[in-house]
């Protein structure tokens, strides 16, 4: 065997080392007797080493037969084994003992001789194996050095022993510093046992054990105490099919010999021993019933053997915990839902609480209630509530109930847009969850409408124009059993527009008026702009329906608009465009002319400043019988013109005014005539008279050249340059 089993095999033996108690018998026995009674009731005599001898004699006070004869049997060498079968690998001999040969000789001694007593009659064993007396408790010894059993001696309760002899004293022992346990009663004769000495030879002696722990051969026969041992029984308990209520138990068998098993089953406030006649000897299991629900029981199972106790099968277990009563929801916040229930009946140690919903986690709580924080707004949780028992090894069925967290409130609510019969609003989502909304509204009331939505707006319309609207927005979860916090919001549908707008438009002022809308209405507005430029000229408010507008521009169009208000909310504006009365152009004059053409400027009236005007430019000339022809009729929005094809030496007047829209100011005036082409046109006049040189005479050319230029200028005036020359013939 290599080194490597060989350290296998000293482990081993040294793991299943039995651990062993003593037995010290105060009935006084031959060694036979103590033998069988020892191989009945325990495993045997006891046998010693060096281990347990020191441990031994320190609760001796006599002699006391061990398990050592000269000879067990006729096949054994002698002194080689303890009546066991161990081998003797450890003697402790009163010095010259044993005497292991007769004298040669008889020799005759002056030495005090030691009588034994006479032998009292072996009692009758009985059905334990000799006579029944009440053993001492045991004491429990194994050997420090096997470290593998740090708990071996852990909960030992030897819970009843047979009654003591009438003859015995009960003397108590202490527990020695090594750790053995030791089991007090250890009884002794009342008359002290005989310590007669014998110095002579004895064929087939037995071994005592002095008091002092020194051994010394007896005979047989001889009555003394004795010291039994067995190996400590380690059973195994198991408890199965645990309920609220009931539990199966099952044992291992004990060691050979086994008369009887009683169960000793305790809880607090609860004891209980079951004897012989309940138990199952077949299967050794016992049902155990009418438990008390989440209770730790603590059983014993003593294996009992000559009407004694032997070492408990062991074993603890709690029954399962009834459920909860009366799971509740006592609060919701945004983050946090608090929990209350009634405990079980029957008993617990604690709760422990599943959160299903993200994250997952288990809370464990002394009490009946718990708050859940951390969690996320508008979120759906499962609580799952069990009772527990303290080394968790069973719970009890859970108790659950599912609800949402409040979700959170709506964020940034506005009025997205209105019309005069329609509100639209809008809102961003609350932070963490939510299913939709719930929008309430009413108008001028308290008449509420309600409706939802999984959008973030919502459109109000039919509404009466010029009417303020009350919105409260809601976030809602799934199930609707619990809203988030109200956001409120005030809207208004915009005022209608005015009626019948008329604009009465002097030089500079435009009269105003209107009809009011209906519905609702706090004032009006009146906006006037330059049409062409968009120029803004006049902006006011009024609470009447007209108003004057001043210090306008004459002959210039304006677009009036006016716009009813309701607060801060606007109507479609109201819109007409009127010009105002222009007034004339200033500072007309001939810039040039020649035979064909004319050349005219002026400037804008001064009323008007820097506006853009339209300006109107005719030419008329005049000829015989003051026939007016009116040349070149023409609009302009330049402060200067040139007439161009006129005719040569021919007057014109020329006109010039401001047009607005269908309106024209009264015109500004002046005439110019073209460079005249010089004709000449010879009439030849015959003067004739009775009286002689008549037509000579000065005084009567002067006279003719009079009347025919007073013709002409009948027929021509100044619309052409003319003259009359009298040229004598």
């Amino acid at each position: 065997m290599d080194n490597k089993h060989q350290l296998l095999f000293a482990a081993l033996v040294l793991f299943c080392e039995a651990e062993r108690q003593y037995f010290f018998y105060s009935n006084v026995s031959t060694w036979d007797q103590a033998r069988l009674h020892c191989q009945i009731c325990y495993k045997d005599m006891v046998s010693l080493t060096s281990d347990n001898i020191q441990l031994l004699v320190n609760n001796l006070s006599h002699d006391y037969w061990i398990g050592l004869r000269k000879s067990l049997d006729n096949n054994s060498l002698q002194w080689s084994s303890w009546s066991n079968g161990d081998p003797v690998i450890f003697q402790n001999w009163y010095p010259g003992r044993p005497i292991l040969s007769p004298p040669k000789d008889p020799v005759i001694n002056n030495y005090n001789t030691y009588i034994l007593p006479t032998p009292t009659p072996t009692p009758t064993p009985s059905a334990c194996g000799c006579c029944c007396d009440t053993p001492s408790s045991p004491t429990t010894f194994y050997n420090d050095n096997y470290t593998d059993y740090p708990n071996a001696t852990v909960n030992v309760n030897l819970l009843s022993t047979t009654s003591a002899t009438t003859r015995s004293t009960e003397v108590t022992t202490s527990n020695p510093t090594m750790g053995t346990t030791l089991f007090t009663g250890v009884t002794a004769p009342s008359n002290e046992s005989n310590h007669t000495v014998t110095d002579g030879y004895i064929a087939d002696p037995c071994i005592a054990m002095l008091s002092c722990g020194l051994w010394y051969e007896r005979v047989c026969t001889m009555l003394l105490p004795y010291i039994c041992y067995e190996d400590r029984f380690y059973g195994n308990a198991n408890i199965s099919g645990v309920t609220l209520h009931n539990a199966s138990l099952s044992w291992a068998s004990g060691p050979a010999d086994i008369n009887d098993y009683r169960v000793e089953v305790k809880a607090k406030y609860y004891s209980r021993n079951v004897t012989h006649s309940s138990l199952n000897y077949t299967n050794l299991t016992y049902q155990l019933s009418n438990l008390t629900a989440g209770t730790l029981y603590s059983i014993q199972v003593f294996p009992i053997k000559c009407e004694r106790d032997l070492n408990p099968e062991n074993v603890s277990f709690y029954t399962k915990p009834d459920i909860i009563n009366n799971l509740k929801i006592t609060d919701i916040s945004l983050n946090s839902i608090s929990l209350s229930w009634l405990p079980p009946n029957g008993n617990c140690d604690f709760y422990s609480v599943q959160v299903t919903g993200g994250p997952d986690e288990t809370i464990q709580v002394n009490n009946s209630y718990v708050v859940v924080a951390n969690l996320t707004s508008g979120g759906l949780y499962r609580f799952d509530v069990n009772a527990e028992v303290k080394d968790q090894s069973i719970k009890g069925a859970p108790q659950n109930i599912s609800k949402y967290t409040k979700p959170g409130i709506v964020q940034n609510l506005t009025v997205h847009s209105h019309t005069n019969d329609t509100v639209w609003i809008e809102w961003k989502p609350p932070v963490g969850n939510t299913s939709g909304y719930r929008i309430e509204y009413f108008v001028d009331s308290n008449i509420r409408t309600h409706s939802t939505t999984k959008t973030t707006n919502f459109l109000v319309n039919g509404l009466p124009q010029g009417t303020m609207i009350h919105f409260t927005v809601f976030s809602l979860v799934a199930d609707l059993s619990v809203d988030g916090d109200p956001q409120e919001l005030t809207g208004l549908t915009n005022p209608g527009s005015v009626t019948d707008l008329q604009l009465e438009p002097q030089n500079t002022t435009i009269t105003v008026t209107w009809k009011a809308p209906t519905g609702k209405y706090s004032n009006f507005t009146v906006q006037v702009n330059l049409t062409d430029t968009g120029e803004q000229e006049f902006l006011g408010n009024t609470n009447n329906l007209s108003s004057i507008v001043s210090n306008l521009k004459p002959g210039v169009q304006y677009t009036v608009s006016v716009i009813t208000l309701n607060g801060d909310l606007l109507s479609e504006p109201r819109k007409q465009t009127v010009y105002t009365y222009p007034t004339s152009p200033e500072s007309l004059q001939i810039v040039s002319f020649n035979q064909s053409q004319v050349s005219i400027k002026w400037k804008p009236p001064s009323a008007s400043g820097n506006v853009p005007l339209t300006y109107s430019v005719t030419a008329s000339s005049y000829f015989i019988n003051c026939t007016k022809t009116e040349l070149y009729p023409y609009q302009t929005k330049n402060t200067n013109h040139t007439f161009a094809g006129l005719t040569t030496g021919t007057k014109y007047e020329f006109n010039v005014s401001v047009q607005a829209g269908s309106l024209a100011s009264l015109p500004i005036t002046i005439s110019q005539t073209t460079a005249p082409e010089i004709k000449v046109l010879i009439m030849t006049l015959e003067c004739a008279s009775n009286i002689s040189l008549h037509c000579e005479d000065d005084t009567v050319k002067k006279s003719v050249k009079e009347q025919l230029s007073q013709y002409l200028h009948g027929s021509l005036q100044d619309f052409k340059i003319w003259n009359v020359i009298l040229i004598p013939s």
